[in-house]
């Protein structure tokens, strides 16, 4: 098959790209820009496909070793260098605040396995900001080498099964065959998947892949004749790939899911598209215009660079605000450095031959070797970095010990945070109750008297120090915490169809029932909220429905004689603290906030109405936390929080003593 050039599929490329940026820079712009991936899927299926039964049809056979070698050539260079870029510069910022999270998703993304691990870690992408990961992009190229790895291997067996058939032709029919089986049981694998996992895997992409892979067969059984497309035919494909490509672009947002059903839309307009413009005598004036060549010849590099351009500006801006002016700075910026990188670094290794077994082996080699350098200088070069852009402060150790408090936590015996699926068979455990002999507390019951914590995750902030206490002073704690789940979600008559929350919540009060304890803690976030009527209703929101579920549960608890702590909301602000605290490590004044910004009137005012109608005891940790009506998020040299609402395990800790002081009057007060 005689392979031309196609301006217009450069264009095509360019389009893609552009697509990506701008919904990433300016989402409201362009809202389903992020179907350029999937056009991008498209096209890398087409042209693989193209490119091996190109060399079977010249060479009658499928090199592996030159196809892996021909990747490695063309994808590491410039995604490594990114990676490690990457690195440096976010040690650079954050210093030892650098999360152990960013750490590990620099390793992923090195190691081609991006998909796997955001997966694994529940990221959602559409809920997503450049602030949750710096190269969260990558997840798309971890797709695309993993197809890379596995495709030609298929292929490869394939022109086995058609040499064992002793047919020239078996060859592009059996890949067809083949490609239309995949694309078809991939996309209905997609459809029935959680949308996390479809939206990762590459499975579950598989489809996109193999349906520009069935177009590249399409071609090739044409032959010459793909050439001499009728001008109109041609025309009318090129305007319904331009039309469904326009609809994914303005509409794609507004879909259930995806990816999904409606995901058929670009990937068939880009199929259209591609069919029109692959060798096409004259391509389409516009695809094939300069400044869409032009995008299109650096598109790789820019798709590499713009994400974490758009962070880097993102964390230098002010906090919690994305500046126009810095988002338009990062895009020319990540356009610079990816014409730089495309001229420096790609193009000159693009045409190095890989033409002997030798050669080969070699390329294959240093590609390994490249990646192992980059994942030790992930895992020991940048932490090190990151360890000296602290200078050795208290507040650059402070930042250290909290990057990773929340995990710390869920590896607690007994401290129980889930958003998954409901489970009534939990068995909380018992802090203070008899050990085993490996020293960890045994979840069952004891004679001990029992305080029980309750709520959400910003319940469970309180564990360490509301533990220590416990153990002090001869109590047993039990955990009953589900994240993002108020206690106070209940239904008369939950029905199967309740949320998850809604069934916690009606079951975790029977528990508390069953338990009987001395003391009950509850908190819970201003977003954790209820169902009423059918509505979702938060604290904040004043609502006089809240208020009454709340006042009526803990009421009953109180009358059987348990005396019941709510605890007040802390502030929040809108920004990631401790990042916030890192990257102006140096002038930590910007990022304080008055608390009447942190912290609604309206919410501490709901929460005390709240205890004072059922009659139980309130504890404002608001003024303990932000003194004088500030917010400085720092306590001799101790950072308060662990994200933009959540407290540290160490500041949670210093408070114990005045918490302690609430806990033991309530103690004291006991009704016998």
């Amino acid at each position: 098959m005689r392979r031309l050039r196609s301006p217009g599929l450069d264009g095509l490329r360019g389009i893609a790209v552009a697509a990506v940026v701008v919904e990433h820079a300016w989402p409201n712009l362009l809202p389903g820009g992020f179907t350029g991936v999937d056009m991008f899927f498209v096209l890398s299926g087409f042209l693989i496909t193209n490119q091996l039964l190109s060399e079977y049809q010249q060479n009658g056979r499928i090199s592996l070793g030159a196809f892996y070698a021909r990747r490695i050539k063309r994808i590491f260079p410039a995604s490594l260098l990114v990676v490690l870029a990457t690195g440096i510069t976010w040690a650079l910022l954050f210093g030892p605040g650098l999360a152990n999270e960013i750490l590990r998703s620099l390793a992923a993304a090195a190691a081609s396995l991006s998909n796997f691990y955001f997966t694994a870690s529940s990221l959602d992408y559409f809920q997503a900001d450049s602030g949750s990961s710096p190269v969260l992009h990558y997840w798309s190229l971890a797709v695309e080498e993993q197809f890379y790895l596995a495709y030609p291997v298929l292929l490869l067996l394939i022109a086995r099964i058609a040499r064992w058939r002793n047919s020239a032709d078996s060859f592009p029919r059996l890949v067809g065959l083949t490609l239309t089986v995949a694309t078809v049981l991939s996309f209905l694998a997609m459809t029935f998947s959680s949308p996390t996992a479809a939206f990762y895997l590459p499975w579950f992409r598989a489809w996109e892949l193999s349906a520009g892979g069935l177009i590249a067969v399409f071609v090739a059984s044409q032959g010459e004749a793909a050439r001499r497309i009728a001008p109109h035919v041609r025309s009318a494909l090129l305007a319904m790939g331009s039309i469904g490509l326009i609809t994914a672009f303005v509409y794609s947002e507004t879909f259930t899911r995806w990816p999904g059903y409606e995901t058929a839309i670009p990937v068939v307009a880009t199929c259209l598209l591609v069919i029109s413009l692959f060798n096409a005598p004259k391509s389409s004036v516009f695809f094939a215009s300069a400044p869409l060549v032009f995008l299109g010849r650096i598109s790789f590099a820019l798709y590499l660079w713009h994400w974490v351009l758009l962070g880097l500006f993102d964390n230098l801006s002010l906090p919690g605000l994305r500046s126009d002016a810095f988002t338009l700075l990062a895009v020319s910026a990540a356009l610079a450095l990816a014409t730089a990188s495309t001229v420096i670094v790609e193009e000159p290794i693009r045409p190095i031959k890989i033409e002997t077994s030798r050669g080969t082996r070699k390329a294959i080699a240093a590609g390994f070797l490249s990646v192992a350098v980059t994942l030790g200088l992930i895992s020991t070069g940048v932490p090190t970095l990151a360890k000296m852009a602290g200078f050795g402060t208290p507040l650059a150790a402070s930042l250290a010990e909290v990057r990773d408090d929340f995990t710390r936590l869920r590896d607690e015996p007994g401290y129980f945070t889930v958003t998954g699926e409901y489970r009534s068979s939990y068995s909380p455990c018992a802090y203070g109750a008899a050990q085993s002999q490996d020293l960890q507390p045994l979840c069952a019951s004891t004679p001990l008297p029992k305080i029980v914590l309750l709520g959400d995750s910003h319940a469970l902030a309180w564990f360490p120090a509301i533990n220590s206490w416990a153990s002090e002073n001869g109590y047993a704690l039990i955990v009953l915490g589900r994240s993002a789940c108020s206690p106070f979600n209940i239904q008369a008559v939950p029905t199967e169809a309740a949320s998850n929350c809604t069934r916690w919540a009606n079951e975790v009060w029977g528990r508390i029932e069953a338990i009987s304890p001395d003391l009950l803690v509850v908190a819970t976030s201003r977003f954790s909220k209820i169902s009423v009527n059918g509505a979702l209703v938060a604290p904040a929101s004043g609502s006089s429905a809240w208020m009454n579920v709340a006042i009526t549960q803990l009421a009953e608890v109180r009358s059987k004689g348990v005396q019941v702590l709510l605890v007040g909301e802390v502030p929040r602000a809108s920004f990631n603290i401790p990042d916030c605290l890192a990257l102006r490590r140096l002038a930590p004044v910007a990022c304080e906030l008055p608390v009447a910004e942190a912290l609604p009137a309206i919410l501490s005012e709901n929460q005390i109405g709240v205890a004072a109608s059922a009659g139980i005891n309130y504890w404002n940790p608001s003024e303990k936390i932000c003194p004088d009506g500030v917010c400085t998020w720092i306590s001799d040299n101790r950072v308060m929080f662990i994200d933009a609402g959540h407290l540290s395990a160490t500041y949670a800790m210093s408070l114990k003593e005045s918490l302690g002081v609430v806990l033991g009057s309530m103690v004291s007060a006991r009704t016998p």
